[in-house]
This record gives structure tokens, sequence and C-alpha cells, in this order.
């Protein structure tokens, strides 16, 4: 296990893949959030039921070429075709306000589900 993947579990971050079940609508203008609705379909670490729907979102632009850019010098935000076009997720989640976050905003958008996580030894 490589030692940011380590450092992620013992911070009780919740490792998940969700199956994507809602279209993720981008902001109207500059950056704001993209809304995400999935069913957990795969638990690496945490609390979560297969099969709970969950919802949280990520930081996001408009459609752009890229699909990950800079935001001005501050965190990274994600572009929403990259996001609309999810049908399975694996993302790293904490508890927080009743709800979700992703406190990294680390996300891979990926073809289908997967027995072993994607991120792994070289994250």
């Amino acid at each position: 296990m490589s030692p940011a993947l380590r450092r992620r579990r013992s911070a009780n971050l919740l490792h998940v893949q969700i199956e994507v079940i809602e279209a993720i609508t981008p902001p109207h203008e500059g950056i704001g959030p993209c809304h995400i609705t999935g069913v957990v379909a795969r638990v690496f670490n945490g609390d979560l039921a297969l099969g709970q729907q969950i919802s949280f979102s990520l930081p996001c632009i408009g459609d752009a070429p890229d699909w990950r850019k800079e935001a001005d010098g501050g965190p990274s935000v994600f572009v929403a075709g990259y996001l609309r076009a999810a049908k399975v997720m694996e993302i790293f989640l904490e508890h927080r306000d009743g709800g979700f976050w992703s406190p990294e905003d680390e996300v891979l958008v990926l073809p289908a589900l997967t027995d072993e996580p994607v991120f792994g030894a070289d994250c």
C-alpha cells in the first residue's frame, strides 16, 4: 500500500466506487458545485453499505477541453463534461454535516466497476 493510500485510510476516509444514477448539472456560470448521486457498489474502506444511495458535490466548471484545471491558483476543479460522462466513480469521502464531502476532491471516472481499488500503489 502506498504512503498516500495509507494516509487516506488512517484518516478514516471512506474509499468507495459508486454507480452514478443522477445526471450532473454544471453551474450556470463560473466555478460551482456539481451534485452527484450514486449507489455504493464497492467499499474499500469505511462504513458505507453496498447499495446505499449517497450524494456529494465536487467543484466544477462548465465544459472545456481539459477534464481538470487549476482555478486561478486555487484547488483543482473538474470540467462538468468529465463528471457528466461518468457511469462509475472511485472516490475518497468523509462524513460531514449529515452528508458526504470529498476532502481532496480526488475522483476517478472508470469505465466499469473493479474488484480492487484503482487508487492504489501509485497514488
